[in-house]
């Protein structure tokens, strides 16, 4: 029998979680209601769900446990999610969802965004959606893995950070390329970009501006006239003493400043939404481990970057 990725990551996740004793996976709860909300009339869901015909493999890369985070999982979130989420796909109809080679002028075939009642995602700003691609780490790579967009509006793997994302080559159709190969092909009308847990232990504040730097120039070299956003990295859980949020904020606080400089780069601050009263990641947002974000989490991440490209004005159709 074979199993669909989703599934596939929620049992790799739950090995890794008995093996390594990381703890309970933490419950998947919603974004709290304080988080901002600005739409009430609900939109028809007009996604499909992605393709799930093929799987993901395991990242080989071998990394020094104290200075990189990442792997190719996601953690799992509770059993009875995972039932939900295996539930829906057994009623949606499966297509292949793939960004064309040039930019789409209609909404693509995209994976289900989940309404949980808080964050609701407008025709606008699902056509937005349809037409970016997300790049980054294993924490990026969750859009995916949760089924919240498709393989290709998601070019992610683990271990990458800004300071390496190179050196990796990233799953597009069945192939491993080079990121601005993927990115060429893909053709989207806005990359957003990331990542930084595998940079902040690794360079200093300044290194990584200037490695952001680089990517983005080099992106703007094969696409021109692609919008570019750069999203802040996000917090970790108190409990984990991977690094310190103050010094994830102060990576947040140079990327900022560096962006808000940088003409046509646009900087989104997810950490602040995604943060509790310790100015930790918030109870529920994690996926088990302190540094990976649950499902709930993403439906924030999306949304905020909506709200700031889309409704700032940034990106137009």
């Amino acid at each position: 029998m074979k199993l669909n990725k989703a599934v596939c990551f929620l049992i790799c996740a739950a090995v890794c979680a008995s093996v390594c004793g990381c703890g309970n996976v933490a419950d998947s709860t919603a974004v709290s209601a304080d988080k901002p909300v600005t739409t009430t009339t609900k939109p028809e869901r007009s996604f499909a769900s992605r393709d799930n015909s093929s799987e993901k493999a395991e990242d080989s890369s071998e990394t020094d446990s104290t200075s990189e985070t990442d792997d190719n999982s996601v953690p799992a979130e509770d059993s009875s999610a995972a039932a939900e989420d295996s539930s829906a796909q057994t009623t949606t109809t499966t297509t292949t969802a793939a960004l064309q080679t040039e930019p789409s002028k209609t909404l693509p075939a995209v994976g289900t965004i989940t309404d949980n009642g808080e964050y609701i995602f407008t025709e606008e700003y699902q056509k937005f959606l349809g037409n970016t691609v997300f790049v980054g780490d294993s924490i990026c790579l969750g859009l995916e893995a949760y089924g919240k967009l498709p393989e290709n509006n998601v070019l992610a793997t683990g271990n990458v950070g800004a300071r390496s994302i190179f050196d990796y080559n990233f799953k597009l159709n069945g192939s491993e390329v080079p990121l601005l190969d993927a990115l060429k092909t893909l053709s989207p009308r806005c990359v957003v970009f990331s990542m930084g847990m595998n940079d902040v232990n690794m360079t200093s504040a300044e290194t990584f501006v200037d490695n952001y730097n680089n990517i983005l120039d080099k992106t703007h070299a094969v696409l021109p006239d692609a919008v570019l956003v750069v999203e802040s990295v996000t917090p970790i859980a108190t409990s984990n003493d991977f690094c310190s949020n103050s010094k994830i904020d102060e990576y947040n606080a140079a990327l900022k400043k560096f962006l808000d400089s940088k003409d046509g780069c646009y900087f989104v601050n997810v950490a602040e939404g995604l943060k509790g009263a310790d100015n930790g990641l918030g109870q529920g947002l994690s996926s088990g481990d302190g540094i990976h974000l649950a499902p709930a989490a993403y439906d924030y991440v999306m949304y905020k970057t909506c709200q700031t490209i889309v409704d700032g004005g940034y990106y137009k159709e």
